[in-house]
């Protein structure tokens, strides 16, 4: 059975508490044994953080005479009452707060963004191999009912080519946080929300050869482009960014044209996935539930067979996607096709 504890207790870290709840109710090998914050908020149990996605009213994740709460990442990494923790700090705070993780002896599951800045990213890898434990980066779109449905049907082949791919991720900007207000700190839109694509694109389709981006690092849009042989796709596009004002909600779809049918994802839909094919449309069932949970139960059956392998997302992943956004930064800076140092 495996031990988790979650560091941070804002949005994020709400989150991956009812993730890993889910995931025991589920029958999943795990139960949730501390939270910390700083704030002292896990000492009630009690979730009020609205964030992007609807969670409900406040409510009680937890009991804090079963859950125990600490006030810092230290004291729960030093109790010995978890076998891995998920860090839900600000992203200024990830190296810090990961390294410690490692050097006491636990695996990580790491919200995105890992860090803003790829040399982070290298120091902890470093530290993962000397300390013979690892760390995931939450890469949650990856594991999203729908967006893994589109995973398996472009591997398979199942409706012919991939023909193009059409990425959306827009929302206000977060207000659940004076965090997010600082894109120093945060990495602004490009980093905290479009990575999510970038992310995506190098799952389904590997690594781009030159990207060429357009708009700004507050909202921008980008053209994947691949070099070699095979069916490539011939457009993928990924389109991201805060939006001005606050309220407008949060959209995240794709439109993947096929050879022989043509699937469309709408986040805001109550039948988010349709299938298009012969002038016919029809949904198509996806499990309930979201990424969050769906990346918590791939950490923890990772993680209760050993942890020996790569984890299911690992840290060279996030490398590469922050240099994927570094040439995308260039791109918007000289308005030009800029290659991808990965």
């Amino acid at each position: 059975m495996i031990r988790a504890g979650v560091i941070g207790f804002g949005f994020m870290g709400q989150t991956h508490v009812r993730a890993y709840l889910s995931a025991a109710r589920a029958g999943e090998p795990v139960v949730l044994a501390a939270v910390a914050d700083l704030s002292g908020a896990p000492t009630t149990g009690v979730a009020a953080t609205k964030g992007n996605i609807n969670t409900g009213a406040p409510e009680r994740l937890f009991d804090p005479a079963e859950v125990r709460p600490f006030g810092s990442a230290r004291e729960l990494l030093s109790s010995g009452l978890c076998d891995v923790v998920s860090v839900c700090t600000p992203t200024d705070t990830h190296l810090e707060v990961g390294l410690l993780a490692l050097q006491q002896g636990h695996h990580v599951l790491m919200e995105k963004p890992v860090a803003v800045r790829p040399d982070e990213v290298r120091r902890l890898r470093d530290a993962e191999q000397s300390a013979e434990r690892r760390v995931m980066p939450g890469m949650c779109i990856r594991f999203w009912p729908g967006w893994t449905w589109l995973a398996e049907a472009v591997r398979a082949g199942t409706y012919g080519a991939l023909k193009s791919l059409r990425l959306v991720r827009l929302g206000s900007r977060p207000d659940w946080s004076a965090f997010y207000a600082d894109d120093d700190r945060c990495g602004g839109a490009i980093v905290d929300l479009h990575l999510h694509d970038v992310d995506y694109v190098l799952h389904l389709l590997g690594v781009p050869s030159r990207v060429f981006s357009v708009g700004t690092r507050g909202h921008l849009q980008t053209s994947f482009l691949f070099a070699g042989h095979g069916p490539e796709p011939r457009l993928v596009t990924a389109e991201g960014g805060w939006l001005d004002s606050p309220g407008r909600g949060f959209r995240m779809k794709f439109v993947a044209e096929f050879e022989r049918a043509t699937a469309e994802f709408d986040l805001g839909r109550a039948k988010p996935l349709t299938l298009t094919r012969e002038d016919r449309t029809e949904d198509v069932e996806i499990p309930p539930g979201t990424g969050y949970e769906g990346e918590v139960r791939e950490f923890v059956r990772w993680a209760a067979v050993g942890g020996r392998s790569e984890p299911p997302v690992t840290l060279k992943d996030a490398e590469v996607a922050l240099a994927v956004i570094e040439a995308e930064k260039r791109s918007l800076a000289n308005g030009e096709v800029c290659v991808v140092e990965a």
